[in-house]
């Protein structure tokens, strides 16, 4: 028996001793527990910047890349514009320079030719007199046809201020009659 009281004992210390050390364990497994969630919160955020810093860094070099492609495509197309303009100035002055040189030459040709010049200046004064002839005419005729409906209008006028003064018609027709015939001493004396 004294082995199985040993026995008994042994396990009755082992068993104390496990209890106690797995409250000690309990409460040491709580400080653990928070140790290692706060570590791995620690960790995530840690991973979670890089993560962030590393998608901040691409998103900014993918839109300095389509930036510098915008940027050049509109380049490349006002350097096309540019240089459309340049070829268009430059035919253009080379266009100017064409018409200067021909005109020259016609001018030469036609216009300071003595005889030729003299000829066009004869039919310049010739069409010039006949210009100012037309223009005389026609002033001499509007002015007819005003001063045509002047005297009309005061003939009517004086027409319709004579038809309202009959009175004086009947001393026109007869010279010396001073008296109306329609005034009522008229009818009195004969």
């Amino acid at each position: 028996m004294s082995s199985e009281r040993k026995l008994r004992s042994a396990l009755e210390t082992v068993c104390v001793e496990h209890f106690i050390f797995s409250r000690e364990a309990a409460t040491l497994n709580t400080q653990e527990v928070r140790a290692i969630a706060r570590i791995q919160s620690q960790w995530r955020s840690y991973s979670i910047r890089q993560q962030f810093k590393r998608l901040k860094i691409a998103s900014l070099r993918i839109q300095t890349c389509f930036r510098g492609f915008c940027g050049r495509k509109r380049a490349h197309s006002f350097s096309l514009e540019l240089a459309y303009v340049e070829r268009l100035k430059h035919f253009h002055r080379a266009a100017t320079e064409i018409q200067k040189c021909w005109r020259g030459s016609s001018s030469r040709r036609r216009i300071h030719d003595f005889f030729s010049r003299k000829f066009y200046l004869q039919s310049v004064f010739v069409l010039d007199q006949d210009f100012r002839q037309r223009m005389y005419n026609r002033y001499d005729n509007i002015m007819g046809c005003q001063l045509r409906r002047e005297e009309i209008n005061e003939r009517a006028t004086s027409s319709r201020m004579v038809d309202s003064s009959v009175h004086l018609a009947s001393t026109e027709v007869c010279l010396g009659v001073y008296d109306s015939p329609f005034s009522p001493a008229f009818d009195n004396r004969y």
